[in-house]
């Protein structure tokens, strides 16, 4: 058993991950995790059909190793994280550390402890066309975080949700 099935850990100014047709299983940590460290860094990370089941988190964007601003941008597309012991998908960033973006498109959070976190008031995460299904906490919204919704979004199932979804419009 692995600690972490993707462990990208930049610390070079510019880098970037691509992660496609993958199934990341049994880790005692997360499936995949985005730890960038160092000054400023832009990160940008895009997973498409990527299955992460059995985990402690499913996708972790974690922004605690860097300092004087920077933005991290995850994607997942297409993705599913299930029976997680934790969560499904993770964003956590705290001012002045960078901003850690997380965008859910068409993807789904199930049987997991939580759903989707997003806490940090450097972290944002964004649901489109995704689901949210069979978690004991739906989603958290936590310490200046957003937690967004373009109201397209299919949550039942779910224990309840902490924090505030936060509509946001298609453009």
């Amino acid at each position: 058993m692995a600690v972490v099935g993707i462990d990208f850990r930049p610390t070079t100014l510019l880098s970037n991950l691509v992660v496609s047709n993958t199934f990341i299983a049994g880790n005692i940590g997360s499936g995949a995790l985005i730890f960038p460290s160092g000054s400023s860094p832009i990160v940008r990370a895009v997973f498409t059909r990527v299955e992460l089941h059995n985990n402690a988190n499913g996708i972790s964007v974690l922004t605690s190793a860097t300092n004087g601003g920077g933005t991290i941008h995850v994607s997942a597309i297409d993705s599913v994280a299930s029976n997680n012991t934790s969560n499904g998908f993770i964003v956590s960033s705290v001012i002045p550390q960078a901003n850690g973006h997380l965008l859910l498109l068409r993807s789904a959070a199930v049987n997991n402890s939580t759903g989707v976190t997003s806490t940090g008031n450097g972290a944002t995460l964004r649901l489109a066309q995704s689901g949210l299904t069979g978690n004991a906490t739906a989603y958290s919204q936590s310490n200046g975080a957003t937690l967004a919704t373009y109201a397209d979004n299919y949550l039942d199932g779910n224990g309840s949700g902490a924090g505030v979804l936060t509509t946001i419009f298609k453009q």
